[in-house]
């Protein structure tokens, strides 16, 4: 049944009511919890500890974050560490407004010290930490612990990213690897490469697991944390290992955070001292396998900051860094550690062990990217050659071997068609470092999830310069590098199945092998209709993996009228009870327009009221998804009839998979219902700037925003086009070409990008001193790149 009480209280106008709700509900939870004197030990309750010294800048964003979660069932424990400024007080004043937030004070210890104190006294079931300058996502908590009470594990881990001033970069490319998947009930020897994520506020502990394993963090030192997580990845039965992003690690532009002063020899020595203790921990519990891992992991990866950084260490500090690295090297029981560390890093690793810092800073000078340096093929490997500038004779030749990262094989689709009888894809492959100009073999195989065998699928190299100029470098022309895979409609069995595409180049006796990924996230090309219902997307799996995905549609709307704001439709291909209609836009998933189906002449039809919940928003290319009830009370999403007169044109096929405001995953081959709103149709170079087509009611005034910059975008009276002018008048100048930036038009509530323009993004265009390209953020957002157009190469 429809309740509009329901589209009311949804509404994204009262997100600010909701959020005090859920604060007052916190309230009351908090109140409940402290009772009785204190807080009650309780099966389900989470303790937070939140160590707080000097942070008065942050303090209120991190437990706004942390009060705000999804999870609330929380104690949030603020530990004033001695804090000389305002940290303690603010703490205090949001204790007294949210009675689940307490605060201890306590002289001035240490950043381990205070996590220790909160420790000691928290009650929950679970533990985690959380530093006082980070921003936690809504949901961090509910998954780890709705993980845990899954597997039964130990502590969950999770993934996170940087926040550095309004941006979000993602974290080092070795978490994201680690987290590419989740993983459930995991333990340290099958699965030695989480040991990257070594901090302390990325886990939620089972508290009987912390304290039974004495776990606690040492006093007085940097880098605290490697250890005790080292300890705990060591001592578990089992952990989880998690894939959503949920943590927003806080860089400070003044550098006042701890772990971005490097160069100091207390940083040097502290930074050793954890790494000793993590090796001897993985030796005490018998984790030899893990310890080498560990031991690659720290030297490609820990050391990159500390090698760029040779020129700024002073004679002490760098006394202590060769002490440090000679170390580590004695602690190599495995040759086939080296084979996993990045030639550049096995460079440096050898000069500083030798203590030869002249000729580090010669390396370093002449340039650190590995694309600096030519490399050459021998055997099964790749073999770095460092130009004649720096003498490294002196080094042995596994120096120089590039590592399975560095010579890993890249494949990533960009583009894909329909041809009448086959998908052909269009993807970018080379073998990392490999500079021949012989053509690799390519081998392409179509891969069944289900384990049945995998299918060899023609390919045939082309050329695309334009989208392979990211990947060349001074000594590689990469522009041939474009290989087109064609899968044949018959691959597909007649049943739903996710298929993934295994590419292997071979060169001589060097091979690499990889699953194609799909790393862009708007879609490509129209999803395909095989027949009998059967409809095949091309999206990305959750590790960025290109997925071929055939389902079978369960039900589709044969007939659609409509009548101002209700319509009725006719549905076939199952037996219904209830239809119903989900708005991308719906942040909590709900079916807000319902109607029971009913038998005429033997047809199912239906009639629901279809008027917009809201203006378009950028989660979809409509108003609705239509979505129907079966006897068993199970919901399915209805596809669309093909070429029937009795379907008005404001109801259309999803063309590629989508996901809505409520992260509700909705199919290709969707039916979508299209509001009377604008819809932008297509961009185009014209007289004036570039044209953006318009469909539909007026948009209104628009303006293209590049940080404080702001350009009026021009409306069309007659026709209701938009267009962006590529030459303005700035400081008192005339006709200037518009300045290099990354413009964004925001369409929220004025018009949402039709779907054919959406695929066919992104485009470029160029006038006679612009590149401009153009692509989709979401569904209601332009983003226009604006540069200066270069020469091409000679």
């Amino acid at each position: 049944m429809h309740h509009p009480i329901l589209d009311i209280l949804a509404h994204d106008s009262l997100l600010p009511l909701r959020e005090r709700v859920r604060a007052g509900l916190g309230w009351a939870r908090g109140v409940r919890l402290r009772a009785f004197g204190g807080f009650r030990s309780g099966a389900g309750l989470l303790s937070v500890i939140v160590p707080a010294y000097g942070v008065e800048s942050y303090i209120e964003e991190c437990l706004s974050s942390l009060r705000q979660q999804n999870y609330r069932d929380v104690e949030i424990i603020v530990v004033d560490d001695g804090s000389p400024d305002r940290s303690g007080r603010l703490a205090e004043r949001i204790a007294k407004r949210d009675p689940r937030v307490r605060v201890i004070r306590q002289q001035n210890g240490g950043l381990s010290a205070a996590r220790n104190t909160g420790a000691a006294v928290a009650r929950g079931e679970f533990i985690t930490f959380v530093d006082s300058d980070d921003v936690v996502d809504r949901h961090v908590f509910t998954q780890a612990i709705e993980s845990l009470r899954a597997s039964g594990s130990d502590f969950a881990v999770s993934p996170y990213r940087r926040m550095l001033r309004d941006g979000f970069p993602p974290a080092a490319p070795w978490i994201h690897h680690a987290h590419a998947q989740d993983r459930f009930a995991c333990t340290l020897e099958e699965f030695p490469d989480i040991l990257v994520n070594a901090v302390a506020w990325s886990k939620v502990y089972r508290r009987s697991f912390w304290t039974d394993s004495e776990l606690s963090f040492p006093v007085g030192v940097l880098y605290e944390d490697q250890a005790v997580s080292t300890r705990a990845y060591a001592m578990a039965r089992s952990f989880d290992v998690l894939s959503r992003v949920s943590i927003n690690w806080r860089i400070r532009e003044d550098r006042s955070s701890i772990s971005q002063q490097v160069t100091s020899v207390r940083n040097i020595t502290d930074h050793w001292r954890a790494v000793r203790e993590s090796l001897s921990v993985l030796d005490e519990y018998g984790h030899v396998e893990a310890k080498q891992a560990r031991i690659a992991q720290v030297i490609s990866n820990n050391m990159t900051e500390f090698f760029l950084l040779i020129p700024e260490m002073t004679d002490e500090a760098w006394a202590v860094f060769v002490d440090s690295m000679r170390y580590l090297v004695d602690q190599i029981d495995d040759d086939g550690v080296w084979s996993r560390i990045d030639a550049r890093s096995k460079v440096l690793t050898h000069l500083t062990v030798a203590g030869d810092r002249t000729t580090a800073l010669r390396f370093l000078a002449h340039g650190w990217e590995r694309e600096h340096y030519r490399a050459e093929r021998r055997g099964d490997g790749l073999y770095a050659r460092p130009d004649q500038v720096v003498d490294l004779s002196e080094l042995p030749d596994s120096a120089f071997r590039l590592s399975p990262r560095e010579s890993s094989l890249v494949a990533e689709v960009i583009g894909a068609e329909r041809t009448e009888h086959s998908l052909v894809l269009s993807v970018i492959a080379y073998i990392g470092g490999l500079e021949s100009a012989e053509e690799p073999m390519a081998i392409a195989e179509l891969v069944p999830e289900r384990g049945e065998r995998a299918a060899p699928l023609p390919t045939e190299w082309s050329r695309g310069a334009a989208a392979l100029a990211a990947h060349s470098t001074p000594y590689t022309d990469r522009s041939g590098a474009l290989l087109r895979v064609k899968v044949p409609f018959t691959a597909f069995s007649g049943h739903a199945e996710d298929y993934r595409i295994r590419l292997t180049l071979s060169v001589g006796s060097l091979v690499r092998s990889a699953r194609v990924a799909r790393p862009r996230p708007h879609p490509t090309f129209d999803a395909v209709e095989l027949g009998e219902r059967l409809v095949v997307d091309l999206v990305s799996s959750p590790d960025g993996t290109a997925v071929l995905r055939s389902r079978r549609t369960d039900g589709y709307v044969a007939a659609w009228t409509r009548h101002g704001d209700t319509a009725t439709l006719t549905l076939e291909g199952g037996e219904f009870s209830r239809v119903s209609l989900v708005s991308p836009m719906d942040r909590f998933g709900r079916r807000r327009r319902e109607a029971p189906i009913r038998r005429v002449d033997g047809a199912q039809r239906a009639t629901l009221e279809v008027e917009p919940l809201a203006p378009a928003s950028g989660h979809g290319p409509g108003d609705w998804y239509v979505t129907a009830q079966d006897g068993n009370g199970d919901w399915h999403w209805m596809g669309v009839a093909e070429a029937r007169a009795d379907i008005d044109p404001d109801l259309a096929s999803l063309r590629t998979r989508t996901t809505t405001a409520a992260t509700l995953d909705v199919p290709a081959g969707t039916a979508v219902v299209q509001g009377p709103g604008a819809r932008l149709t297509a961009v185009e170079l014209a007289t004036g700037g570039l044209r953006l087509a318009v469909e539909g009611t007026p948009v209104g005034a628009v303006h293209a925003v590049d940080g404080s910059r702001r350009v009026p975008v021009h409306v069309d009276a007659s026709t209701g086009d938009l267009t962006l002018p590529l030459s303005i008048e700035e400081f008192g100048r005339p006709e200037v070409p518009l300045p290099s930036g990354l413009y964004r038009i925001n369409g929220a509530g004025r018009f949402v990008i039709d779907q054919d323009l959406h695929r066919r993004l992104p485009m470029a265009v160029e006038t006679d001193t612009q590149l401009v390209t153009v692509r989709a953020d979401d569904w209601t957002t332009l983003v226009i790149d604006v540069d200066v157009l270069r020469p091409p190469a000679r």
